[in-house]
């Protein structure tokens, strides 16, 4: 396992992220964490992999130093999801992570797939709007996130950053992120990745089946939701494809909503405002998830 503590350094002289089984003896790179300056080791009979270069300091990616518990599991997980996504979107590798689900309110497993945008960028302690950070995010090509990763060891994400988060976001169990990457790299099929907490977007199919409007997914640390609860606005996650006409479509689908209106009657109203067939609006509702015979996202 200490040849896997490092699972990446960034090279002084490309200033991007390098991976031990790319990098070159004698070259300058710094930990993805700590931003010290660390070596690389190419032994016979073990991986390549870097390790610090003394003076040590406190490091998360370094518990013989002081980093225990806590910050070690995370920011070790969070590296390695970080270094897969890298590798899967990159091509330098075929498998992508794998994310199983459970219901805890149904008792069924899903898997959730991860979106593959072409060009793409994958980003640590991403910043959204709110100022919350996301602990690995999978950016478009217009820079809007397409899944954000929250990596759980002993704290979940609270309820108020739930809300804030973009409309894809999973928390995965870090460790299954560290066993399953451990397991890519010796060239075993890796075991699915865990999620614990998913958006509104993931649910699985038994729940989007359900009534009622949940601000969180069936978890297993659900929140409790009044029945009375009403949500003031509508929350619609992004479609596929997002058209420039939506936002316009959103919003007004969302007062209809409020009114009472049915979705059907809506798209024969705003389809008639626009210029557009009744089933176009429809299909565009659908896209983000809309139920056809009521509004439910």
């Amino acid at each position: 396992m200490k040849d896997l503590l490092i699972p990446y350094a960034i090279s002084v002289v490309l200033g991007e992220e390098i991976f031990p089984e790319k990098a070159m003896p004698g070259g300058q790179y710094l930990c993805p964490e700590c931003n010290r300056a660390v070596g690389i080791r190419i032994p016979e009979k073990r991986r390549a992999h870097f390790f610090h270069i003394p003076p040590l300091g406190l490091c998360a990616l370094n518990p013989a130093n002081g980093a225990k518990g806590e910050g070690h599991q995370h920011a070790l997980a969070k590296h390695f999801l970080y270094a897969w996504l890298k590798k899967w979107l990159s091509g330098e590798t075929t498998i992508a992570p794998a994310i199983k689900g459970k219901c805890s309110t149904h008792g069924s497993s899903f898997a959730i797939e991860i979106p593959k945008p072409s060009p793409y960028q994958v980003e640590k302690e991403y910043r959204i709007p709110s100022g919350r950070r996301l602990d690995v995010a999978v950016l478009n090509e217009d820079g809007r996130v397409s899944m954000g990763f929250e990596v759980f060891h002993s704290n979940h994400v609270s309820e108020n950053k739930g809300v804030e988060l973009p409309a894809r976001w999973i928390e995965l169990r870090a460790r299954s992120i560290i066993s399953s990457y451990s397991q890519l790299l010796e060239g075993l099929v890796p075991d699915p990745l865990l999620a614990v907490r998913w958006a509104r977007y993931d649910d699985p199919p038994c729940c989007k089946n359900c009534m009622g409007f949940v601000p969180i997914p069936c978890t297993p640390v659900r929140i409790p939701v009044p029945s009375s609860y009403q949500p003031e606005t509508a929350v619609i996650p992004p479609p596929t494809i997002e058209m420039s006409e939506d936002s316009d479509l959103l919003a007004a689908s969302g007062v209809a909503c409020r009114e009472g209106i049915t979705p059907g009657e809506f798209a024969k109203q705003y389809g008639k405002k626009i210029g557009a067939s009744e089933h176009w609006v429809l299909q565009r509702l659908l896209t983000y998830g809309v139920a056809k015979g009521r509004w439910r996202w």
